[in-house]
């Protein structure tokens, strides 16, 4: 759980349990639903790049191995709306998003995306998958990579 041991085995669970998340509209993880917190304690695990936008906001998670993706966005996209954090690809992002919060799984194969890592553009190509959480509440929106 993002408060329990894994916090302190991840670098990333242990800026979860430090977020401020009262702050948002989450609240104080104490009050997160169970599903979200298995979730995040699977993810957290997780050796390969794994993403979570959560609620109605789609608030950015993330796992160790995604952190390298985000580049100059590490430091502000925890807790993040999604569009905010990827705001430079969202015109490309948005219909797979709208594919994933409508209950669809989406594969991009090879998909060319600008994720401006260091700041500056890079011609990148990406293999991902955004599917709808299966743990969500009923009518929550979400989506995993």
């Amino acid at each position: 759980m993002p408060n329990g041991p894994l916090s302190v085995q991840t670098l990333t669970g242990a800026e979860i349990a430090a977020h401020d998340w009262a702050a948002t509209s989450l609240g104080p993880i104490e009050g997160w639903p169970i599903s979200l917190r298995s979730l995040l304690g699977m993810m957290l695990s997780c050796p390969t790049p794994m993403f979570l936008a959560w609620g109605p906001e789609l608030l950015c998670f993330y796992n160790d191995a995604y952190r390298p993706l985000l580049g100059v966005r590490l430091e502000r996209a925890l807790g993040e709306r999604f569009d905010v954090v990827w705001a430079n690809i969202w015109d490309e992002l948005i219909p797979l998003v709208d594919r994933t919060l409508a209950g669809g799984n989406v594969i991009a194969t090879d998909m060319k995306l600008d994720l401006a890592r260091t700041g500056e553009p890079e011609e990148s190509w990406w293999s991902f998958t955004y599917s709808p959480p299966s743990t969500m509440p009923a009518g929550s929106p979400g989506c995993c990579a």
